[in-house]
């Protein structure tokens, strides 16, 4: 699976201060061209930012962005990058919601290789659509999940969307090396499904996103599926050849350096 890169949901609220503050300084001065960019970006996320302190520290945090995208798209990079919802986050904020804490990793398990140009498991069927994570450090949860939706769909045939809100909340601690919003270990969250059934997102529905913490485990057996997972391996680190071949196989749930700005 081509690792998903989640986002944020902004609290969607009136807009139309920060344009009547932006209107009041162009009847001194012209709006620089990177503000009128900016209220654009507010507009497009649903943000407004009423102080003025705060309007302007965005500000500044979105024309980090904008030099360092500028100045991306005109090397010769084979892609070519674009604002998001981060733009006006600072490096601290970004941070705070990458959720990979250090942890165990399952055994390794060497995969015959594969001559194959291409597997796409979202044309195949075995991928849902993409989910938020809203502002909790839950990336190990959803990413664990879509690898879970993934297997039972090469098992079954079946396409089911399972509960990212049960592993946050219940696969937390020590034993499992996750917590919640505080990061986690997909490997480790695995070994959680080894004694409990996955609960469908219909049933334990994600509440993390806006609250951005760990509630009491819901976990109620009678209303869970029969599905859990009976072994859980790892694909051999920076090997190309072993990551197509496991590709081939099945859905995976990949950890990548997501601080980079390039992200």
């Amino acid at each position: 699976e081509i690792p998903r890169v989640t986002g944020v949901q902004t609290c969607a609220l009136p807009i139309l201060k920060s344009f009547a503050f932006a209107a009041t300084i162009g009847a001194v001065s012209a709006v620089r061209p990177i503000e009128f960019k900016f209220m654009q970006h507010l507009a497009k996320f649903a943000k407004s930012y009423v102080e003025v302190a705060e309007f302007n520290a965005r500000l500044a945090f979105f024309e980090i962005a904008e030099a360092e995208i500028e100045e991306s798209n005109a090397t010769e990079a084979n892609f070519t990058l674009g604002h998001n919802q981060f733009s006006d986050w600072s490096a601290a904020e970004y941070k705070a919601i990458l959720g990979a804490s250090p942890g165990l990793t399952a055994p390794v398990r060497i995969l015959p290789e594969t001559n194959a140009d291409e597997v796409n498991w979202i044309t195949r069927g075995g991928v849902n659509a993409i989910k938020d994570q809203g502002q909790c450090g839950s990336c190990w949860a959803f990413s664990s999940v879509a690898a879970l939706e993934g297997a039972h769909f090469v098992a079954s045939g079946n396409l089911l969307s399972f509960s990212e809100q049960q592993l946050v909340d219940c696969a937390y601690g020590g034993s499992y090396g996750s917590y919640g919003c505080n990061g986690g270990w997909p490997s480790e969250a695995m070994t959680y499904y080894e004694t409990h059934d996955a609960e469908l997102e219909s049933t334990y529905p994600y509440t993390s996103g806006s609250s951005t913490s760990t509630k009491a485990c819901q976990y109620n057996q009678s209303s869970a599926t029969s599905v859990e997972v009976n072994q859980v391996y790892s694909v051999k680190a920076n090997s190309v050849s072993q990551m197509k071949a496991a590709l081939n196989n099945q859905v995976l749930s990949v950890l990548v350096d997501a601080e980079r700005s390039a992200w």
